[in-house]
């Protein structure tokens, strides 16, 4: 009676084991599925991927300068050019960077979905003055939620960069930044 115990007990948890597997797959199957919608999160709307975008550039550039630094950074105009970001982008150079201007000052929204570098992330006032600063943003796992970054400050641009920049360049709040949009 001891042994078929011990037999119903093994077969048993081999069972809730397989049952957890399968649960296990099934969720991480669902979750890589999942898409987040959010109307009023930058980069947090997922339409495209990169081949329907179709480049690793975008048609719109900007010279930004900041701190005496100058960058090229693609202009990310429409909700599909927005909700990519630089996902599109295999490397980012020390001179490159993606500009994300919005109609108006709001609370502006990020995540690393998708990215295949770390990068800093800069949110700009309506003068054009840097607000918030996070700096050497890690990749999403994708067997972790991934986080969105949010300050609790308006902004009406933000400026993603290479990783490092913001400190090699002693960018900090108040720093003011130069650009003209294309029209």
């Amino acid at each position: 009676m001891d042994h078929n115990y011990n037999y119903n007990y093994s077969y048993k948890m081999l069972l809730k084991i397989r049952t957890l597997i399968v649960f296990t797959t099934m969720l991480l199957l669902a979750v890589s599925g999942f898409k987040l919608l959010s109307h009023d999160a930058i980069g947090q709307v997922e339409t495209l991927d990169s081949q329907e975008l179709g480049t690793t550039s975008l048609p719109n550039k900007v010279n930004v300068t900041i701190n005496n630094a100058n960058l090229q950074a693609d202009v990310a105009l429409t909700p599909e050019e927005q909700a990519k970001g630089l996902s599109i982008k295999d490397t980012l150079q020390s001179n490159e960077g993606m500009l994300f201007p919005s109609e108006s000052p709001r609370i502006l929204s990020f995540w690393m979905k998708d990215m295949k570098f770390p990068i800093d992330i800069l949110w700009l006032n309506a003068d054009k003055k840097v607000v918030h600063i996070e700096e050497s943003l890690q990749p999403c796992s994708p067997f972790l939620p991934c986080p969105s970054y949010t300050p609790d400050i308006q902004a009406q641009y933000v400026l993603e960069t290479v990783a490092g920049f913001s400190s090699a360049n002693r960018i900090t709040e108040g720093t003011p930044v130069e650009f003209t949009l294309p029209t």
